[in-house]
């Protein structure tokens, strides 16, 4: 039964060639500079026009780092690296099998081999030509439902070898989805614009309402302070009055007679005396 495959990264791995960039290899590298003087090169790519690898350089590599140890059989000139002065000069650098242009340019639909449906001039306002791709896109796709249904077209004399109407439609729909996405391209920038004033736009206004709901909780706040002073006001108002009204009462009222008070015990005492005696 066999493995199953293992699961790689989306991205490519990266060249074997960064394993040997090791501490030792380095520091022969510097012998090897060092030793050759004036005559090492800055940098030594593998060309077209010398073989890979070069064994002379490699035997003169050997032969000058012969007191070394774990001198490598490749050329140590290798980890050198580019010439960023040779790139900017030949315009661009290969990398992964593609090659990449100094300064990064977008090509133009003509340069990818498709035919321009839009002007070339970028102050030319890209919208209106949007919006007529779009209609051609939307009418080639109902086309192509009846073009799907239709026979086979019939070869003729005249015609031995007959295009089918779908073919024709794929052609332009391709034609037309390049266009598109050319000038929608072109117009990243002002949507990156209008993308940036919509998110400043909508933080000050967040912060306006912010700003206004938190004015209103003050307002209220300071409202309900307001009542709590006025009833505490009233409250203090209503116990200063309620302690004038007590004292009122507690005054001693005057007699209008002179008679003296008398007690139980003298009422008890006088009801004896004036009890009149048992037959």
């Amino acid at each position: 039964m066999d493995e199953p495959g293992e699961i790689q990264s989306t991205f490519p791995t990266p060249p074997a060639h960064y394993v040997r960039y090791t501490s030792s290899n380095l520091q022969l590298l510097s012998q090897l500079k060092t030793k050759l003087g004036s005559d090492a090169p800055s940098y030594h790519p593998a060309s077209d026009d010398l073989p890979y690898p070069d064994v002379q350089a490699i035997r003169q590599q050997h032969n000058l780092l012969s007191d070394a140890r774990g001198v490598p059989d490749w050329d140590l000139l290798e980890l050198q690296p580019p010439r960023v002065d040779w790139i900017v000069e030949e315009g661009g650098y290969s990398t992964f099998g593609e090659q990449w242009s100094i300064p990064e340019r977008q090509p133009t639909v003509e340069e990818i081999g498709v035919r321009q449906l839009y002007p070339a001039d970028p102050n030319v306002d890209r919208r209106p030509y949007l919006q007529q791709l779009l209609h051609t896109l939307l009418h080639n796709h109902f086309e192509m439902l009846g073009a799907l249904l239709e026979a086979p077209p019939i070869p003729t004399q005249a015609d031995p070898e007959p295009t089918p109407a779908w073919l024709r439609l794929t052609e332009w729909t391709e034609i037309a989805g390049v266009n598109m996405i050319m000038a929608v391209n072109d117009l990243r920038s002002l949507q990156a614009r209008a993308t940036l004033e919509g998110m400043m736009e909508t933080q000050v206004r967040n912060r306006r309402d912010d700003a206004r709901a938190i004015n209103e909780r003050c307002d209220a706040i300071e409202a309900m302070l307001g009542k709590l002073k006025d009833q505490s006001l009233e409250y203090k108002t209503l116990l200063e009055g309620e302690s004038d009204y007590t004292l009122i009462e507690k005054q001693p009222t005057k007699t209008s007679t002179d008679v003296p008070i008398v007690s139980q015990n003298d009422l008890m005492e006088w009801a004896e005396d004036v009890k009149p005696a048992s037959k």
